[in-house]
């Protein structure tokens, strides 16, 4: 067997690098800390954008089953008056997260002889094309001890084009859209101001 001899190895090099592994495991455990947070804080945001998203549905939609339902009442009875439903009111850890919808009551933009129907021969008892118009505003407010605080409001208006009807009796003018009007009292039932 022939023995090589081992060629000597350089200790001061060797003395240089101690403590290199240490530094660059420290390197990596920083991006990737960096990562987690940066994909932590990623995920809150999307969280809390997909709660806003979900309470601005529910009151869109609360919004427009009220106005079904003041349509409806308007068809049944003839009488459609601004109201308030409350669609849920929920406790949690000392704070009251309320839903609720506020609808106006259905007033007359528009009326005309009805031209398809045979009744209109006789003038006494003519029946009407009628157009209506209606507010329905869906609204989420949390409260915690003594402050209000919105999460969530939807406006919609609808019209409605009404045929046969008897004539209608308008004892409330309609109120058109001011910009400079303040808002709906909150406090109270329903919409007094039909906005479009």
């Amino acid at each position: 067997m022939n023995d090589l001899p081992l060629a000597p190895v350089p200790t001061a090099h060797r003395a240089s690098e101690r403590g290199s592994a240490y530094l660059f495991a420290l390197l990596v455990l920083l991006v990737l800390t960096v990562i987690g947070l940066s994909l932590a804080v990623i995920t809150q945001t999307e969280v809390q954008i997909g709660g806003a998203i979900k309470g601005a549905t529910r009151v869109l939609y609360g919004a427009d089953s009220g106005v079904s339902i003041q349509f409806a009442s308007k068809q049944v009875i003839n009488d459609a008056p601004k109201d308030r439903y409350e669609l849920e009111v929920a406790s949690i850890a000392g704070a009251t997260l309320t839903e609720t919808v506020d609808t106006s009551p259905f007033m007359v933009m528009y009326h005309d002889a009805c031209s398809l129907c045979m009744r209109n021969e006789d003038t006494e008892n003519a029946m009407r094309v009628v157009n209506f118009v209606t507010n329905g505003q869906g609204r989420r407010t949390g409260t915690a001890g003594t402050a209000d605080l919105p999460q969530a409001s939807k406006l919609i208006s609808y019209m409605y084009f009404v045929q046969p009807q008897p004539h209608p009796v308008t004892d409330e003018a309609l109120l058109t859209f001011d910009p400079t009007a303040t808002s709906d009292d909150v406090t109270t039932d329903g919409l007094d101001i039909i906005r479009y």
